[in-house]
């Protein structure tokens, strides 16, 4: 388990199973919370790997990403506004 405190919050430093390394933040300084973080954040990541579980998205997420790969629309502005 990588767990690592830093200015008093635990860090989590894991490889995916796809290779890709991840370090985050897990915004509290209770190890018991952070171990528990670690472990939610690893199963989720072999769920998405090995049972190819897509994770969730927000509404907020998928307008960015729609906004940012129409830049270039005519109709961008409208497309702002009913987003909005």
């Amino acid at each position: 388990m990588a767990l690592w405190k830093r200015a008093g919050i635990y860090t989590v430093d894991i490889t995916a199973p796809d290779g890709s390394r991840i370090r985050r933040s897990t915004g509290t300084t209770d190890r018991e919370k952070a171990k528990e973080y670690h472990d939610r954040l690893k199963a989720e990541l072999w769920d998405q790997a090995r049972l190819k579980l897509k994770p969730k998205r927000s509404w907020d997420e998928a307008a960015v990403r729609w906004l940012k790969e129409k830049a270039d629309k005519n109709s961008y502005r409208d497309d702002v506004q009913r987003i909005r």
